[in-house]
């Protein structure tokens, strides 16, 4: 059973797959470093050098290799992981899905006055751009397994819900 987390730039996916691989024992796999580790250069290289439609399709190789040489993993994806080559349904095939759901505007305010380099969240001209990629992006992340509301729990709240969800062994595969 892999453990996919989902959402939103900046939603907290790198963040709460390292509590739950530990709260789990499960291995992490960090999407967007095996990314980097096989083309040899960051992300926001890649989107730079490459454009972002290479950048997909090499996240989509990645992905699939991930899900079909891997059992009981914890993966952090990318924000736009699920939303393209249907990923989504990919990663619903092969595990269980968390959306790590929180409020846009939240998001935005904290992207704004994050250092880290986000090529896509830098492509956008205004807070327009933003909202319509967010609308875009929330689709394909509803159609998760299961729906996080981030916004009105902690953080050790979120580690704990999610460890109950999969210790009821519903969604065992």
């Amino acid at each position: 059973m892999n453990i996919f987390l989902l959402g939103y730039m900046g939603s907290g996916k790198s963040f709460f797959s390292k509590k739950l691989s530990k709260v789990t024992s499960l291995d992490l796999i960090d999407l967007d470093y095996l990314i980097e580790k096989k083309e040899k250069k960051s992300i926001s290289d890649i989107f730079l050098n490459n454009g972002e439609d290479y950048f997909r399709k090499i996240e989509n190789i990645v992905l699939n290799n991930v899900v079909k040489n891997n059992k009981k993993i914890i993966i952090s994806t990318g924000g736009g992981t699920p939303c393209f080559f249907r990923n989504i349904e990919l990663m619903n095939d092969f595990g269980i899905t968390i959306y790590l759901k929180k409020d846009p505007n939240k998001l935005y305010n904290l992207l704004v006055k994050s250092k880290k380099g986000r090529p896509v969240f830098e492509s956008f001209k205004n807070k327009d751009e933003f909202f319509n990629n967010f609308k875009h992006r929330e689709q394909f992340y509803l159609k998760s397994k299961i729906i996080i509301d981030c916004d009105s729990i902690s953080n050790k709240e979120i580690i704990l819900k999610i460890n109950h969800i999969l210790n009821e062994n519903r969604f065992e595969k």
